[in-house]
C-alpha cells in the first residue's frame, strides 16, 4: 500500500468496514431467516449501563454447566447443547442429553437440536445474552414473579440469534 494517497487509503479503510459490518448483518440475518425456531426460558439479570444504553442481560437456563455432569470441559472451549422440547404442549426447549466439544447425532425419539455455546466462568455463554431495548425504558422493567422466554433462532451448525422476548406470554418491549 506505500503507492496509494492518503484519501485513497482512506477510503480503503472505509470499504473493509463496510464489508465487515455487511458480513455480521447477513451471517445474523442467514440464521434468523432459515434457523430452527426454539423457545427457551430466561432470567434477566442486568436492566441497564449507563455508557451503552439500555438494554438487559439474560442468563438462560441453559446456561448452568453444573445441570449436565461434564467435567472434561474447560474454560475457553466451545461446546454443543443437545436441546429437545419439553413436551408437545410445551413451548420451551431444555437440554436432554450431554453437552460435547462436537455435535453428538444420536437416534433419538426426539428432535434434538444443538446450540452452540463457549464455557466462561463456570457457565455457557451463548452470544445472544444481551437484548437492547427502547431508550428511556430500562429503569421501567419489572419481571419479578412473570414468566420471561426468548424465541431464538438456531442454525444447522448450532449459531443462535435472539429475535424476540416474551413477557407472560406477549412479545415484549
Amino acid at each position: 500500500m506505500p503507492n496509494l494517497s492518503a484519501p485513497q487509503k482512506f477510503l480503503l479503510a472505509i470499504i473493509v468496514q463496510v464489508i465487515i459490518i455487511s458480513a455480521l448483518f447477513l451471517f445474523n440475518f442467514s440464521i434468523a431467516s432459515s434457523g430452527k425456531e426454539i423457545f427457551l426460558r430466561i432470567r434477566p439479570v442486568d436492566p441497564t449501563d449507563p455508557i451503552r444504553g439500555d438494554y438487559i442481560v439474560f442468563s438462560f437456563d441453559i446456561s448452568n454447566r453444573g445441570y449436565y455432569g461434564d467435567d472434561s470441559l474447560q474454560e475457553g472451549d466451545d461446546v454443543y447443547v443437545p436441546l429437545c422440547r419439553t413436551s408437545n404442549y410445551d413451548p420451551y426447549w431444555s437440554v436432554c442429553g450431554k453437552i460435547g466439544k462436537t455435535m453428538e447425532r444420536t437416534s433419538t425419539d426426539q428432535e434434538v437440536t444443538y446450540i452452540k455455546g463457549k464455557m466462561k466462568l463456570g457457565s455457557i455463554i451463548y452470544g445472544i445474552e444481551n437484548y437492547y431495548i427502547p431508550e428511556g425504558t430500562g429503569r421501567d422493567i419489572n419481571f419479578w414473579n412473570k414468566e420471561v422466554f426468548a424465541k431464538v433462532k438456531v442454525d444447522s451448525n448450532g449459531n443462535a440469534v435472539l429475535e424476540k422476548v416474551y413477557l407472560d406470554g406477549k412479545p415484549w418491549p
